[in-house]
């Protein structure tokens, strides 16, 4: 309860069923790899850099301690750490990376594409085409968030010119 949530988490959508097969096995097993966090300025709490999902397990267990790593992280190393947690897994959506790695390039690091690529590992060019996908409407966006259309498929319907342009395609690709 002392732990408060990453305001620079990438992460928007928890998928419910991999979060019930992960409560199970922190039940079955505990905690293996513990958490990251960084003290806030009220004394006795923290602020979680990495491992979102590992806490929300232990919440949903009832469990009133978690194995915890502090961490003395400026907002710039919570937001990379938590980045390349994600991206290391491979479990954000091309939108989610997208979105992070921009604001992370805006709000801290304000270096090249190339260089932002380099420091987080990613391949420039996947990193551009991930960009691209920011052109997309809320709508299609959260399609891919979510997993109702893939990368392709809004890189795709990109080039419409409308919203609603989008969301017909959508409708159709959903449909078909």
């Amino acid at each position: 309860s002392s732990i408060m949530g990453n305001p620079y988490q990438p992460r928007r959508d928890v998928d419910e069923r991999h979060l019930q097969q992960l409560t199970r096995s922190v039940a079955a097993h505990g905690v293996i790899v513990p958490i990251i966090v960084r003290p806030r300025p009220t004394r006795g709490e923290y602020e979680l850099v990495a491992g979102q999902r590992r806490l929300l397990s232990c919440r949903r267990l009832g469990w009133k301690t978690i194995p915890a790593v502090i961490r003395h992280y400026d907002d710039q190393q919570v937001m990379e750490v938590g980045l390349l947690e994600n991206l290391q897994r491979h479990n954000l959506s091309a939108v989610e990376e997208a979105e992070a790695l921009g604001r992370l390039g805006r709000e801290f690091v304000r270096m090249s594409r190339d260089d932002l690529a380099r420091r987080m590992g990613v391949d420039a060019e996947e990193l551009r085409s991930r960009e691209e996908l920011l052109g997309l409407s809320m709508v299609a966006r959260e399609a891919v968030i979510t997993g109702l259309i893939t990368t392709e498929h809004a890189l795709a319907i990109l080039p419409l010119p409308t919203e609603e342009d989008q969301i017909q395609a959508l409708t159709r690709l959903h449909r078909e």
